[in-house]
């Protein structure tokens, strides 16, 4: 090479750099740009909120007057209080059933339809289970009000009819709980159900003709190939399932109101009487952020030993 070309080359070298460092500058801001309402839209209605009320949790407020800092007195207040105690029982004592209900219900479905429906009413099935979903809580809290009506409830006139045999379904501290899970679980498990069954689509059918080859039962292909196969699908929907039950409010509300008693009384039922009710925001912020880190505990627990169970193919 020659010593007049070596600079040359080093010229263009340099004007390819420029360049380069000028397009991926560029690339940078328009990637900024583009990302800018998601950045402003999560500051403004996630973040900020959050902050926000953070540090109501050490202010007495009641919308009416100005707000009166209390240092750690909410927290103080909610470590004696035993209804936040029992309303985050009645949350866990709901919880538990439904998630355990939903996971259950929804992978057995899936793993029926998709096993012993033929293919052209895998889809009127899918409908039918997943309609549900798109009907309102309310509207499925007044539905589900009307048929476990104690006098007049189609439940207890077929149940009376078949055992003789009546339940107090929403007005018995025994029943109330367990029959907004009933609902709830009619309601969604829909999603779920849709969830595996997109899942079990993703699963090759190579593994089952290598197991059948191998002598494998369906109980056995089951346990071995599906339930390991689907495990992030459970994850994932485990993940959704506790963070949803724990923010338990509409069924309780419309149709119970937090009775009897205070047997179907939520952690989030509770933020907003405190709140809405008796007017004391700090509080209710506080118990707001109580559960706040309680969900976020469990996510990350979860998070934390995922790698012992799922498994991504």
């Amino acid at each position: 090479m020659s010593t007049e070309t070596a600079p040359r080359l080093a010229a263009v070298a340099a004007r390819r750099r420029a360049r380069t460092g000028a397009l991926f500058r560029s690339d940078r801001v328009a990637a900024y740009i583009m990302l800018a309402p998601t950045i402003i839209s999560f500051l403004i209605f996630l973040a900020g909120p959050i902050v926000a009320g953070l540090g109501l949790t050490f202010f007495q407020w009641d919308a009416l007057s100005p707000a009166k800092f209390v240092g750690l007195q909410n927290y103080q207040t909610l470590i004696h209080d035993s209804l936040a105690w029992t309303t985050l029982w009645n949350t866990v004592s709901y919880v538990v059933p439904d998630v355990t209900l939903k996971i259950i219900l929804g992978l057995v479905l899936a793993t029926l339809v998709n096993t012993f429906v033929i293919a052209p009413l895998r889809y009127v099935v899918r409908v039918t289970v997943f309609f549900p979903v798109i009907i309102s809580a309310v509207a499925a809290a007044t539905i589900w009000n009307w048929l476990m009506n104690s006098d007049v409830g189609l439940i207890n006139y077929y149940l009376q009819q078949l055992t003789g045999l009546q339940i107090s379904w929403l007005n018995s501290s025994d029943w109330a709980m367990r029959s907004l899970v009933i609902v709830d679980v009619w309601r969604n498990v829909g999603f779920y159900f849709v969830v595996f069954t997109a899942g079990l689509q993703g699963i090759s059918d190579q593994y089952y003709e290598a197991a059948k080859i191998d002598g494998a039962n369906g109980v056995q292909q089951f346990f071995r190939i599906t339930l390991p196969l689907l495990s992030s699908t459970t994850f994932f929907l485990l993940i959704i399932a506790l963070i949803d039950g724990f923010q338990f409010f509409d069924l309780s509300y419309v149709m119970t109101q937090a009775g009897p008693g205070d047997a179907t009384r939520t952690l989030v039922y509770y933020i907003y009487d405190q709140s809405f009710h008796f007017f004391r925001f700090g509080y209710g912020s506080t118990l707001a952020m109580v559960l706040f880190v309680i969900i976020g505990l469990i996510t990350l627990i979860q998070v934390r030993f995922s790698n012992r169970w799922v498994f991504y193919a």
